[in-house]
């Protein structure tokens, strides 16, 4: 995958986050990916700490390990993703996944999800669940083609 498949791979998955409503998700997204990673830096430094007799300073160097963000590529975007959406979308389908069969034996039910935030609560009914479950299995295999993609 080229530097520019993956700028257009990450635009292509914001957009299809905010068209399904989760504009907060490609919000989040785009705001790990802005941040960047961190790298220890080794700079030398001179502290000038002791007069001479002609007036000069003597100095004293030392290596100082600084902290420093590098900016991601755009393939390492695309990761920042795929990570994402495994977190959020796919273990959010697996757990679903799991409750029917765990709760429901047949029987339609509705899960209600509630917010610490004071957003309003989501309620999802069995076969919402169903179709989430199937849709995260169909993206989890979607997403390992993808990062097979990107590794060549």
């Amino acid at each position: 995958m080229t530097d520019q498949e993956a700028e257009e791979l990450f635009s292509q998955i914001a957009r299809i986050l905010r068209e399904n409503e989760l504009d907060w998700l490609a919000t989040e997204i785009a705001a790990e990916a802005a941040e960047g990673r961190s790298a220890p830096k080794m700079l030398s430094v001179v502290e000038r700490d002791m007069p001479l007799l002609d007036g000069r300073m003597q100095g004293s160097r030392r290596r100082v390990e600084f902290t420093h963000v590098i900016p991601l590529t755009s393939k390492e975007h695309v990761g920042v993703s795929i990570k994402a959406l495994r977190s959020i979308v796919v273990s959010s389908a697996v757990v679903l996944d799991e409750l029917t069969k765990t709760l429901a034996n047949g029987v339609p039910y509705t899960v209600s999800f509630v917010s610490e935030a004071d957003q309003p609560s989501v309620t999802i009914s069995s076969e919402d669940a169903r179709r989430l479950s199937t849709a995260g299995r169909h993206l989890e295999a979607h997403l390992n083609s993808i990062e097979a993609e990107s590794a060549h």
